[in-house]
């Protein structure tokens, strides 16, 4: 839900996916239609144990080869006429700007402050405004994965400090972060 408040712009876009399932349809195989929809779902698979790649578009752009796979099989195996073409290309012109107006209209922003790289770790400043009231901040800690190009937020603290406390406390591990002497990456 928070990556669809952070990029809604992104959300559009994938959903612009009958142009490149329309493109599949004309020069690709039935067969490498299925090789890219299996590949596309083996890629997002690491998003079920909690796990992000560290580029945050990955996502987006392998949802957009999973949804256009799907539509280029669709049209390939059921389209005589080529009405249904267009049936499933207005449906899904009807189906993003009702999914992705709510999004827009009552949702607010949520914004990445500062970073920290420590001790394998990555530690987040996140700001998150609502369309009314005041700004939810929150530090979070993120670990690598073993493999390094994926990230998973393990803990989440929210930022209560009036009294100038420079130290934050994450229970995970008992992890402590100093956010007054950190170098900002």
């Amino acid at each position: 839900m928070d990556w669809l408040i952070e990029h809604s712009d992104t959300f559009i876009f994938c959903c612009s996916f009958p142009l490149l399932g329309w493109i599949q349809k004309r020069i690709v195989s039935k067969k490498e239609i299925i090789f890219i929809l299996f590949t596309s779902l083996i890629f997002l698979l690491p998003a079920l144990t909690g796990y992000r790649y560290l580029n945050e578009f990955i996502y987006p752009i392998l949802i957009w080869t999973l949804l256009s796979s799907i539509y280029a099989i669709i049209i390939k195996e059921k389209n005589k006429s080529g009405a249904l073409t267009i049936k499933l290309s207005a449906l899904t012109l009807v189906l993003a700007i009702l999914l992705t107006v709510p999004f827009i209209l009552g949702a607010g922003q949520i914004t990445v402050d500062q970073e920290w790289e420590i001790k394998g770790y990555k530690v987040k400043h996140v700001i998150d405004q609502g369309f009314a009231g005041r700004a939810a901040i929150r530090y979070e800690l993120y670990q690598y994965g073993t493999i390094p190009i994926f990230i998973k937020m393990v803990d989440s603290k929210m930022d209560n400090d009036t009294t100038g406390n420079c130290t934050v406390k994450f229970g995970y591990k008992n992890i402590s972060f100093n956010k007054c002497n950190a170098y900002d990456k």
